[in-house]
C-alpha cells in the first residue's frame, strides 16, 4: 500500500508497524487475530473490524492513525498523560 500524505510524516516509520505504535501509544492496544479466512482487528478484547483482505485492515489501522496524527503533539502527549494516569 502507497499512502502520500503530509500528515504521514507523524507516523513513525511512515508505515503499518509506525500506525500501530502510534495507536497503541495512545492506549489503543491494537492486535489481530487471524483465521483462516479472516482477519480480525481487536483493540483490547473489544473486536473493531473483520476482512479477508488485509489492505483494507491496514487502510483502517492507517485511517485511524492517520485522524490522530493532525492532532497537535501537545495533545497528543497530554491523551497519553491521561493514559499512563
Amino acid at each position: 500500500m502507497n499512502i502520500s500524505s503530509e500528515w504521514l510524516k507523524r507516523i513513525p516509520g511512515k508505515d503499518i508497524e509506525g500506525a500501530l505504535s502510534l495507536l497503541n501509544s495512545l492506549g489503543w492496544n491494537i492486535s489481530e487475530r487471524v483465521t483462516s479466512d479472516q482477519i480480525k482487528l481487536f483493540a483490547g478484547d473489544r473486536w473493531l473490524i473483520s476482512s479477508s483482505n488485509k489492505q483494507e485492515v491496514e487502510s483502517f489501522i492507517f485511517g485511524m492513525a492517520l485522524s490522530l496524527a493532525v492532532l497537535p503533539e501537545e495533545i497528543l502527549n497530554q491523551i497519553r498523560k491521561i493514559i499512563r494516569d
